[in-house]
């Protein structure tokens, strides 16, 4: 199916924009920095102003519509599309094809210009960009706590907030999160479904264009059927580089589990057995793998430790331990794994969605 990748979010950066202000004066201007006063410096979005308006000066103007957001500073300008209310869809859940997505543009394009604002939007460049993935889950969103707690992405902070997993950096970050638990609380929307996001989010333009050469809006709807190749290949690269330790793992009794390595491993089967086991039991411990990772540079010599945190979640991968739900760490990891390579089992249409009002 078309459109298994999405943008969740997208910021353009516009060199060159005019605003007609006495055309916006019908705009809802929400921020007007140092408004009406005297421009004692060239540097100032008085610059920017054309037309016989209102006077207004100062480092910052914010203009905000439902279909989009501007931030308009002397040298630049930066406009965040709300592709889904352009599109008058009820919540952002479902994936936007590229003909949609031109559409949205198309019409954006014209309402800015009909408000007085005049910019090239399609030369525009990329500063902020968002892909993401829908994961449709076998079990509720609270069964993978204890596999996020064991991923590690190198080069990367993680930490946990409000039920979603940071992988993040100065260039780019990774969430992932309770999509169904976040429509409900945020869109009064209800879902019969469990649903994990990941997104992949690009920080800064000098990223977006190394990863995906090129940096206007314009190429991007022109390339977009490659939106997904490249989403795939640097989210894999960061969190899914010990796949194969987790391929074939399945839940077994205590009986059978020794004899399961002695068939699969064959040789040094029982160490094997013996550091599967003691991986679970330092996860236990330490809670998270960020917590072993400081603990490792704070109590060793190495100036390195990512090759003990490698060769940690590949036994982890291998431990036969289940959580509440009767799951393993490698069973969560392999659903995660094969769903996220896989295209979309469950497309969700607007008859599987209830949109409630609170009481």
């Amino acid at each position: 199916m078309e459109g298994n990748i999405m943008i969740d979010t997208i910021v353009l950066a516009l060199d060159k924009i005019n605003i007609d202000n006495q055309k916006s004066l019908d705009m809802a201007i929400t921020a007007k920095a140092n408004s009406k006063t005297i421009c004692v410096v060239s540097n100032c979005i008085c610059n920017h102003l054309i037309g016989s308006g209102e006077d207004i000066h100062g480092k910052e103007l914010r203009i905000s519509s439902e279909e989009y957001y501007l931030k308009v500073k002397p040298d630049i300008a930066f406009l965040t599309p709300r592709l889904h209310r352009i599109l008058n869809l009820p919540h952002n859940l479902n994936s936007l094809t590229k003909d949609q997505v031109k559409k949205a543009f198309d019409h954006l394009d014209k309402e800015l210009k009909k408000y007085g604002i005049y910019c090239d939007l399609y030369k525009s460049k990329l500063s902020v960009l968002h892909l993401m993935k829908n994961i449709y889950l076998d079990r509720p969103y609270e069964c993978y706590d204890r596999l996020f707690e064991s991923l590690n992405a190198k080069k990367m902070k993680k930490f946990h907030h409000d039920h979603s997993w940071y992988f993040d950096n100065t260039l780019r970050q990774i969430i992932i999160y309770d999509k169904a638990r976040q429509l409900k609380e945020k869109k009064r929307v209800s879902l019969d479904k469990h649903i994990m996001r990941i997104e992949y989010r690009l920080k800064k333009k000098q990223k977006i264009t190394y990863d995906l050469e090129y940096d206007t809006l314009e190429s991007l709807i022109n390339n977009w059927d490659n939106l997904e190749n490249i989403y795939i290949k640097k989210v894999s690269e960061l969190l899914f580089a010990n796949a194969e330790s987790a391929d074939g793992n399945q839940k077994r009794n205590k009986l059978d589990e020794m004899l399961y390595f002695q068939d699969n491993i064959k040789s040094r089967w029982f160490n094997e057995y013996l550091l599967a086991n003691g991986a679970e039991r330092v996860l236990e411990k330490t809670g998270d793998i960020s917590a072993l990772k400081r603990e490792l540079v704070q109590n060793t010599a190495e100036v390195s430790t990512s090759r003990y945190i490698d060769r940690f979640q590949k036994y982890l991968f291998k431990s036969q331990a289940s959580n509440k739900y009767g799951s393993t760490i490698g069973e969560l990891y392999q659903e995660i794994k094969s769903k996220f390579f896989g295209p979309v089992q469950d497309y969700l249409d607007d008859r599987d969605v209830n949109i409630y009002n609170f009481s």
